[in-house]
């Protein structure tokens, strides 16, 4: 197995920029501004290899966890009003690590399963969405700065799937689980079918608190993704049991296997309307000035799926600008990060080649005054 060329980590604090509530209010003029993040973790297989095919991935680690969110937005400012249009894909997963050994070896050293069940616990969510999005940008005084935001949602393509009480062993591929599984379209069994693509509509909010301790200290709190939701009336479904057994050899004598299943669907039954909630995400930084051109962050980023720290040292070479360096200690991944004006660029990675990284983001914004 190849070694990490560099252990890395990812920082959150470059959230902030992304984020509206940097942006300045300009009471003469409009300003126009796009920004966007890929932020992706996955450790037991590089990201590249996750989110493609399994077969062919380069290396594996035990892990229990992935995650994804994928962001772009386009919009316009004018004093304390923002409104943006955008597109996003979310990914949260959380697994029994036998999942993951399983998939892996499944799909690249077949031969080498071992004769026994596997656990096949699993919970996975998938999101794509569009829509737009509201902010409003109020300054209390002339230390603390509030901003909020009304992201009104649609999405057409999801996936929620709640897999327990799983198993299946790695010699015979016999197998039994508890499914509760929502969906666009059946990746996960490939025998449903959909009739009409379900159309969800949701909302959720999001805030950026920031507040000015004194002249060298600053504290910001980023939340995204409060009181998240996206309901689909008509929601495609199976929930019950399934059962891979009933081995059959078909018409070119190969050996195949049958499902058996108990399962609801909406086939057989009434589809009925399903929510999906996303993990709330919660970012607190604390940013110092340690000298004239030098400052220090420390960074706590939170959701359901995972937790972490990081820290950041940067440098103002001239005004306007900035050079930065972090490192996130669970992600083991550093973070390169760039500004001039209001252009910024941020990336964060956990191995210099980028296929065999595990923690891999991209952060990219600017704004102009029309």
């Amino acid at each position: 197995m190849r070694k990490k060329t560099v252990k890395t980590s990812i920082i959150a604090l470059t959230l902030s920029n992304v984020t509206l509530a940097s942006l300045p209010v300009n009471a003469e003029s409009y300003t126009l501004f796009a920004n966007g993040y890929s932020d992706n973790y996955t450790p037991s297989v590089p990201v590249v290899d996750f989110f493609g095919s399994w077969k062919g991935a380069k290396e594996y680690n035990e892990g229990s966890k992935a995650i994804a969110n994928n962001f772009f937005q386009i919009g316009v400012q004018y004093e304390a009003l923002s409104f943006a249009i955008f597109y996003r894909y979310d990914y949260y997963l959380t697994m029994h690590p036998d999942v993951a050994e399983y998939r892996y070896t499944f799909h690249n050293d077949r031969d080498n399963l071992q004769d026994r069940d596997y656990i096949y616990d699993f919970k996975e969510q998938r999101l794509t969405t569009q829509g737009m999005r509201v902010g409003y940008n109020y300054q209390y005084n002339n230390k603390l700065t509030v901003t909020s935001y009304l992201n009104v949602l649609y999405s057409s393509k999801f996936q929620d799937r709640d897999i327990q009480n799983g198993y299946i062993n790695g010699k015979t591929s016999l197998g039994d689980a508890d499914a509760d599984y929502h969906f666009s379209e059946d990746t996960l069994y490939g025998f449903l079918t959909v009739d009409d693509t379900p159309q969800g509509y949701g909302a959720s909010l999001d805030f950026d608190i920031s507040y000015q301790i004194n002249s060298t200290t600053k504290v910001d709190l980023n939340v995204k993704d409060a009181f998240h939701f996206v309901t689909w009336d008509e929601s495609p479904y199976a929930q019950g049991n399934f059962q891979v057994d009933d081995f059959y050899y078909d018409d070119q004598d190969v050996l195949q296997q049958n499902p058996l299943t108990n399962l609801y669907t909406h086939e057989g039954s009434e589809q009925h309307s399903f929510t999906q909630h996303l993990p709330v995400r919660i970012d607190l930084g604390v940013e110092k000035i340690i000298a004239e051109k030098f400052d220090l962050s420390v960074q706590y980023q939170y959701n359901e799926v995972m937790d972490s720290v990081s820290v950041k040292g940067g440098y103002s070479p001239f005004a306007d600008s900035n050079v930065a360096i972090s490192y996130n200690f669970q992600r083991s991944a550093l973070g390169l990060h760039s500004k001039y004006r209001t252009f910024y660029l941020d990336i964060m990675f956990d191995d210099v080649d980028f296929g065999y990284a595990n923690s891999l983001s991209l952060f990219l914004g600017f704004e102009v005054s029309l």
